[in-house]
């Protein structure tokens, strides 16, 4: 983290650095290329089509897959399925069918971790357990499990939220005007829509987290059974200290701030995000990335742009309850189970731990 800091405090020389090393991996790519071309003995071109045919096999799979019309074309799923597992240090690609099956009993959990490249610019991490659950009596399912434990605000502070759902639930004086956040027209992740907030008790923040376990999942869980996938999400959210904190491992510590801002998913939760883009932002921990064009949202005079194909996906508009998890995405999180192991990650001097 503090090299990630300190390189990004210089600004352009860091620029350059970063560039730099994606160039040299660029050159490193390319000198692996050429050297398993020459082993081969023909060309490079022979592990090209195998590589094109799993593709295409894979792609058609998911797109078949997905229940809901209007979603995905082949050739979407097909350019995301490929840009992710390229970036992804985790190599192989085992056969959608088999990945979206159910799990052969007490399959043995496995931590997933690592980083992925996000626009060129920075890596963020990734991190997840992947094992399998009982689901009645006999049947077992995948289950994709992470645990965030939080460091709270101060208690006098005043937290912001999305909407006045928690309400009845949180003690002391509320604010409820306006229209909840995921409500709002546009796309902004904290729209001007509406004001609502509570006092960061204690009390309100367990409240708060509460409602984070169960509903961020449920997102995940959603989507996972309108496709019929034997899939199964779980986040548990917890304060720093809390007795559940000692009743499961914790896989990732984060900051809550008591507000709603853009920002790296990595540098803290925000009270104020809704629970779709909350969603959106756990689902970068699985490795998962935007599907929309770099930066877009940022500013007023650029909207908001998703990839064409994911008007409808979660990692395209991310603030909009009624986009979803495709088939593409649950595979890209349970593919790295399959993978022995993960390629080195050049940019680790970057990496944010």
């Amino acid at each position: 983290m503090r090299a990630y800091r300190s390189a990004a405090g210089r600004g352009w020389r860091w620029w350059r650095e970063v560039r730099i090393w994606h160039d040299v991996r660029q050159a490193l790519f390319g000198v692996v290329v050429l050297g398993v071309a020459l082993v081969m003995g023909c060309s490079g071109w022979r592990g090209n089509v195998v590589a094109r045919d799993a593709l295409d096999l894979a792609a058609r799979t998911l797109q078949q897959r997905a229940r809901r019309s209007g979603g995905m074309t082949r050739a979407q799923v097909r350019r995301l399925l490929g840009d992710n597992i390229a970036q992804d240090r985790y190599q192989c690609m085992p056969a959608a069918a088999a990945v979206l099956a159910a799990p052969p009993a007490r399959t043995p959990q496995r931590r997933i971790d690592g980083s992925m490249p996000h626009y060129g610019v920075f890596e963020g991490p990734l991190r997840y357990r992947v094992g399998s659950a009982r689901r009645g009596r006999r049947d077992y399912v995948w289950q994709v499990s992470l645990n965030v434990g939080l460091t709270l605000p101060d208690g006098d502070e005043t937290l912001v939220l999305p909407d006045c759902a928690l309400r009845g639930r949180l003690t002391g004086p509320m604010r409820c005007e306006g229209v909840a956040y995921e409500r709002a027209p546009g796309t902004e992740v904290c729209p001007a829509s509406g004001h609502f907030e509570a006092a960061a008790s204690r009390h309100n923040v367990r409240v708060l987290l509460a409602q984070w376990s169960r509903e961020v999942a449920a997102y995940f869980n959603r989507d996972a059974r309108f496709d019929h996938l034997p899939i199964r999400y779980r986040f548990h959210f917890f304060a720093v200290g809390d007795a559940a904190a000692s009743r499961r491992p914790v896989d990732l510590v984060l900051t809550l701030h008591p507000n709603c801002a853009r920002q790296p998913y990595f540098a803290g939760l925000r009270s104020g995000w809704s629970l779709p883009v909350l969603a959106h932002e756990m689902a970068h921990f699985l490795g998962l990335l935007d599907e929309y064009e770099p930066f877009s949202g940022v500013f007023s005079f650029y909207p908001k742009t998703p990839f064409e194909g994911s008007e409808t996906s979660r990692m395209g508009l991310s603030m909009k309850p009624n986009t979803h998890f495709y088939p593409l995405h649950h595979y890209l999180v349970l593919r790295r189970y399959f993978c022995q192991q993960r390629a080195p990650d050049p940019f680790s001097q970057f990496m944010i731990r």
